[in-house]
């Protein structure tokens, strides 16, 4: 709508709603009365199928309170709805996404919406949604393939909208959808969102736009065209604001928060009124404003749900975090947004609710110099001569008689209140404010000294303030200067908030600090002071946050902030600082954020005691936030142990060498931390909170890496190789092709070993059950009394463990450990590109290496007791390199690798499998395998044959480099190849067999055989071994046990043949 259209409202209804705005009540409920309420709830629940909400003015305001009535009013008056469908399309995509099929496009979530409402979102679809979630955490959003949100895009469109629209079809429902930023047809949201039309059922659509551009211009627009309507979405709003700070706080009810938001709201309009800030009001500064008036209130400890951690512990967070929900909420329903700017016209004064009050002067009234002690003014702000004051009866304390607040924020030295300000101060003994920020005052007022209530003090920006010091003789604008050392802070006893940032000031005096008891917040930023007295903070114990930003001339701080035992947030910045005093850290043991930033000359924390340049703030008890930025000289830095560290921020550092960050509690690491150019040396031991690593944003990494999510041991941590252990492969999910280029090209990780397991004390949890079996038969066997060495004889030949033969394996420079039951390979496929061993134990989660995972640089790999293991490789990539493979203990393995997949092990010198009940067969025919030296099979009960054949193929396998075969407990083996094939092994000099008396036929050999192969195995075996001619038996040396040491086929195995 234009501006030219806008319905002005007459004096005299202006001047009724500001009568009537002086009312409690009417804030509360009074305003429903009120015909243009009437008006404007008629109005906006017109029997329309579809309505298209674009707000008010020109940054489309108040579109949630439109919603709001709106909805209230059709549940009223048009009728029951079997379905109310809500959706906030916030965040706001770009146009292709918001248009496209994709997971932000409009037609999926306004789908996703209908299914939620409907009860739809099933198990399966919350499985592939958090998926997809995990993904794009550990991925920082870079998931490159899309392969999760391809499944959770077909799952929506192919299942859920469908169930939508057969749910829907034949039901009343109304759709709320709130925040549309790009044009959307209507029938779209039939055929993708599976909406059905509204005319099929007497159904209602009400769409929030952000943008005019967006709305069907053919359906129904619900207009706002009248200052008193905007009247009315306001008091609506404030009642919306009150909800939405309920459900943020979770504390107290409703009416108690919108009595506490309609007074932050009036606070605020008597800060703003028709002024022209000269410097913009901060969040910051209105919240402590607030505060200092007593109407945030003082919260008890609000715990998140998920990780029970506080985080309100203090009153300046408490104010802080309060503060920051209110304006939240006055930001979302356009009643309030910083900066502030006053409206140029009644159009532009819409935006929000706080323009249109200043605008129309609904709130605050104007006030001269003389009524300043009027004792009915409450909060009192002047801009020039120009003054404003809100001051509502109902708000008043019993207690106050007279203004609580005195704003001069910017007022000139030819202004009259700035004049008269040392005279006027002393007969405002109840101000709790005042704020005298970015005015020309050259010294304090004498009269400050008499509020003694006074809470906040601001002199933010008052740059010709040289000291803080009084003359008895000058006014405020005076430029002379009283050398006496009396401050009119002295007496100020209940102080809590000191602002004097940007003030000059070169020298202070104790009496500035003195008994501040109550002082919590002290900005100091800018000062030109070079030192503090030395008991400066003595009698500041209850101080929580010091912020010394810009104190360039600052070279050290006194002994005295050891006294500062409530201090929760130390800002230094940009001060000549090179140490801090001794045993600072030790003594503020409340300190949560630390902020140190281009202080240039800083080497250490402490007095140095060595040339070393270190930092070291070790086991610091209650630090959360650390940030150290612009300290060339830093070489050493450890912040070990710090348990509740979850924050660091660390840049241009150009000599750190050496980062420890083990014991803490860090969520994310930074990716300009690794990258520090000298970094040769990085700990991150016990960190079980670092759930994700930026490998993505990597361009190098230090020598010595060590990463491990458990333990803490401060080993040697000496050797040049890169050490991670995590519990979660996700880790490693933005390890992605930009990673593994780096490590070929040699950038980093040219040596690593990466362990994925769960803590020791549950990775070991196996072993140590078969460990107790073993404790256990033992001990039975010590127990009994008679005829102990029979006993003891007895069970060791009966129950004794078969010890394992083990090929040992070559643990290569680039080494895994994958182990515990719920390891899997998820995360993983781009490292293991780049690894050369792995070994994986006790993985119950894996089923066998797939097609997705490509082993190009694997030599090594063992696999022990993964019991979930149906097949090992099951159309995986690479293994051309791969030169010894062990596998053992694998309980569900029923073959080697997939039976239809052309396999070629270029490089497999050793193959071991062993105790594989279920295995049915090795490799198919068609796998090359032509450096075999050596191939075991050991107790696989189930083993029908080595080789298989699943079509008709040639004859003959070729085993150009085998060497020895060794065959042990396989009673079902009967042939070495399903065709009888004939085996072409040139070199093969040993068959080792012992316990497979269903193999009657040997291979027939093809070629020349350089000596025939020696048989080692149980004469009754030989005895029964058929031959096809006597070249066959011919191609065989029996080397057979005498027959006086040979046994039967019923004879117990108790060790393996070796």
């Amino acid at each position: 709508m234009a501006s030219s259209s806008w319905k002005k409202w007459p004096d005299h209804v202006r001047d009724k709603w500001r009568d009537d705005l002086r009312d409690k009540d009417f804030w509360f409920n009074g305003y429903l009365k009120r015909p243009a309420y009437h008006k404007l709830v008629i109005e906006l629940s017109t029997g329309f199928y579809v309505s298209w909400n674009v707000g008010v003015g020109p940054m489309n305001s108040f579109t949630r309170a439109i919603s709001g009535m709106a909805v209230e009013e059709m549940l009223k008056n048009v009728g029951k709805f079997k379905h109310v469908i809500k959706v906030d399309l916030k965040p706001i995509p770009m146009a292709e996404q918001a248009q496209g099929r994709g997971l932000m496009s409009t037609k999926y979530q306004l789908a996703l919406a209908a299914a939620k409402e409907l009860g739809l979102l099933d198990q399966y679809y919350n499985g592939i949604k958090e998926k997809h979630d995990q993904v794009q955490y550990y991925t920082y959003g870079c998931d490159d393939d899309g392969r999760t949100s391809e499944d959770l895009e077909w799952h929506v469109q192919g299942t859920i909208v469908p169930q939508v629209i057969k749910h829907l079809v034949s039901q009343r429902y109304m759709l709320v959808a709130e925040n549309l930023q790009w044009p959307i047809e209507s029938h779209s949201l039939t055929l993708d969102a599976g909406l059905p039309s509204p005319m099929w059922s007497n159904s209602r659509w009400l769409i929030s736009t952000a943008s005019h551009d967006a709305y069907n211009k053919n359906d129904h627009l619900l207009s706002i065209d009248e200052d008193e309507h905007v009247m009315v979405l306001t008091l609506y709003a404030l009642h919306q604001s009150a909800e939405h700070i309920l459900n943020m706080t979770r504390q107290e009810n409703k009416e108690y928060w919108h009595q506490r938001a309609l007074q932050c709201f009036h606070y605020a309009m008597a800060i703003f009124a028709k002024h022209s800030q000269v410097v913009a009001v901060t969040s910051d500064e209105l919240i402590h404003h607030w505060a200092a008036q007593g109407i945030l209130p003082s919260m008890v400890a609000i715990k998140e749900e998920e990780q029970e951690t506080t985080t309100i512990s203090s009153k300046c967070s408490n104010m802080h975090q309060v503060g920051m929900v209110i304006l939240e909420a006055f930001k979302k329903y356009s009643l309030l947004q910083l900066p502030f700017s006053p409206a140029n016209d009644a159009y532009e004064a819409t935006n929000t609710g706080a323009q249109f009050l200043a605008y129309h002067g609904l709130i605050a009234e104007g006030i001269t110099v003389d009524e300043l002690f009027d004792e009915k003014k409450k909060w009192i702000s002047f801009a020039s001569d120009n003054g404003w004051h809100v001051s509502p009866e109902w708000f008043r304390p019993e207690e106050s008689r007279g203004a609580t607040a005195l704003i001069v924020r910017g007022c000139s030295h030819q202004s009259l209140i700035l004049s008269k300000l040392d005279s006027s101060l002393t007969k405002l003994c109840f101000l709790r404010v005042l704020d005298i920020s970015y005015t020309p005052i050259k010294s304090l007022p004498s009269s400050i000294g008499c509020l003694i209530n006074l809470r906040l003090l601001s002199l933010r920006g008052c740059h010709g303030l040289k000291t803080l010091s009084y003359s008895s003789t000058s006014s405020a604008t005076d430029s002379s200067i009283n050398n006496t050392s009396n401050s009119p802070l002295a007496t100020l006893y209940q102080l809590e908030i000191l602002d004097m940032n940007g003030v000059p000031s070169a020298h202070l005096t104790q009496d500035v600090a003195s008994q501040k008891w109550n002082l919590i917040h002290l900005d100091m930023s800018y000062s030109e002071i070079t030192t503090f007295p030395p008991d400066f903070f003595q009698d500041m114990s209850n101080l929580e946050e010091l912020i010394l930003t810009s104190c360039s001339n600052l070279v050290e701080l006194p002994p005295s902030m050891a006294s500062l035992s409530s201090l929760t947030t130390l800002v230094v910045i940009g001060t000549q600082i090179k140490y801090f005093p001794q045993k600072i850290f030790e003594e503020i043991h409340k300190l949560q954020s630390l902020k140190l930033i281009d202080n240039k000359n800083l080497v250490s924390l402490t007095r140095q005691i060595s040339r070393v340049q270190r930092i070291k703030l070790e086991g610091h008890p209650s630090l959360i936030s650390f940030m150290l930025i612009g300290a060339p000289h830093i070489r050493h830095l450890s912040l070990r142990g710090c348990k509740k560290l979850e924050s660091v921020e660390i840049k241009n550092l150009g000599a750190l060498e050496e980062l420890d960050l083990s014991g803490t509690a860090i969520k994310e690491l930074p990716a300009d931390i690794p990258n520090i150019p000298q970094l040769r040396r990085l700990l991150l031991l016990g960190v079980p909170s670092l759930r994700r690593f930026p490998w993505h944003r990597l361009d190098r990494l230090p020598v010595v890496f060590y990463l491990d999510h458990c333990s803490e041991e401060n080993g040697n941590h000496s050797n040049q190789i890169s050490h991670v252990c995590v519990t979660n492969p996700k880790f490693f999910h933005s390890f992605r092709n930009t990673a593994v280029d780096l490590v070929r090209e040699g950038r980093f990780l040219q040596s690593f070993y990466v362990r994925v397991a769960p803590c020791i004390t549950n990775n070991m949890h196996l072993q140590d059950e078969e460990g107790m079996l073993n404790s256990m038969l033992q001990e039975l066997v010590k127990r009994e009394s008679t005829y102990v060495d029979v006993y003891r004889s007895f069970y060791a030949h009966e129950i004794a463990m078969v010890p394992p033969v083990t090929i040992p394996l070559r643990r290569s420079e680039r080494h895994m450990d994958i182990s515990g039951k719920q390891s899997t390979l998820d995360g993983l496929r781009y490292l293991l590109i780049v690894t050369k061993s792995i070994s994986v134990t006790c993985a119950s989660s894996i089923d066998y290496f797939p097609w997705d995972v490509n082993f190009q640089e694997l030599e090594e790999c063992e696999l022990r007791r993964c019991h979930k293991m149906t097949k090992v490789f099951n159309g995986t990539k690479g293994l051309k390199k791969l030169r010894n493979l062990h596998v053992c203990n694998l309980k569900s393995l029923y073959f080697f690798c997939e039976q239809y997949y052309n396999y070629t092990f270029n490089s497999l010198m050793h193959l071991h499998l062993e105790d594989c009940p279920r295995l049915e067969h090795v490799v198919p025919h068609r796998t090359k395998l032509p450096w075999l030296k050596t191939l075991d099979i050991l107790f696989c009960y189930n083993l029908k044959t080595i080789f298989v054949s699943s079509y008709t193929e040639d004859d003959t396998y070729q085993l150009p480099s085998l060497q020895r075969i060794r065959l042990q407990e396989l009673p079902l083996l009967q042939h070495f190849h399903t065709k009888d094939a004939t085996i072409t092994a040139p070199v093969w000099k040993e068959l080792h067999v012992r316990g497979c008396w269903s193999l009657r036929h040997l291979p027939r050999l093809q070629g020349r055989q350089l000596e025939a192969v020696k048989v080692n195995g149980e004469r009754s075996w030989w005895s029964k071994l058929q031959w096809g001619s006597p070249l066959h038996l011919d191609s065989y040396d029996p080397k057979l046990p005498p027959e006086f040491a040979s046994f039967d086929e019923c004879a117990e195995m108790s060790s393996y043949l070796r």
